[in-house]
């Protein structure tokens, strides 16, 4: 049980590190006049995102699992090939996103555009909350981290009840840094927050390519070693 909460914690705070959603949750707080109605826009990508969670793990439980039993099975060979070449996949991207992170870090970056004085007065909660719904599903489906957190789930045969439970708190890390940026507006106001934000993005960006970047390199070579001592 407590390989699967280090493993909840730690794939919801790399998922956490999307500059997409913090980004959005950034310009709601800079627009907005009334700044609580974004955390429509934060609940709703909680349920949003569990909802998805549930379905990858219901999915990867019921149907998934047991494909690739039967095709491991029956082809252990080639699918050590087909996982081995994954793995080379993840290590050259791995070492490519680090190549252009560093690139980046030595070359200076475009500025960030700058919105002053604009303010939305009439936005209506179920709009924000059409927006966290819509802005969650399109960005979920792509998220290596939370199908990664299912299949982990899955594999360790967590009843459905417990899952909901795990993946709920899963969506709640990967909010954190949304609860963060409204927290710390609420604190230092209009002017302090949009220097903070904007420094806090620039952080992110970096931070986030080198982790992820890493992280590939770190999951290939572990993939690559114990395939080609399967084979």
């Amino acid at each position: 049980m407590l390989s699967i909460f280090l493993s909840m914690v730690g794939l919801a705070l790399l998922d956490s590190l999307n500059l997409v959603t913090i980004s959005t949750m950034a310009i709601l707080l800079t627009l907005l006049v009334d700044k609580r109605k974004s955390l429509y826009y934060v609940f709703s990508t909680i349920i949003a995102y569990s909802i998805g969670g549930m379905l990858f793990f219901l999915g990867i439980d019921q149907f998934l699992i047991s494909f690739f039993e039967r095709m491991f099975a029956d082809y252990v060979f080639i699918c050590a090939i087909i996982l081995i070449v994954i793995a080379s996949c993840m290590i050259a991207g791995g070492i490519y996103l680090g190549g252009k992170a560093i690139v980046r870090m030595i070359k200076k970056q475009p500025g960030v555009i700058k919105i002053e004085n604009i303010k939305i007065k009439g936005t209506t909660p179920l709009a924000l909350i059409l927006l966290g719904i819509m802005a969650t599903m399109s960005d979920i489906i792509t998220s290596f981290p939370v199908v990664s957190f299912a299949a982990v789930l899955s594999a360790n045969h967590i009843p459905t009840g417990i899952a909901a439970i795990f993946i709920l708190s899963y969506s709640f890390i990967y909010a954190t840094p949304m609860f963060l940026l409204y927290s710390i507006y609420k604190v230092f106001g209009d002017e302090k927050f949009n220097v903070f934000q904007k420094r806090f993005k620039g952080f992110l960006s970096k931070v986030s390519s080198y982790f992820i970047a890493l992280l590939l390199i770190g999951f290939g070579i572990a993939l690559l070693i114990h395939e080609i001592s399967m084979i």
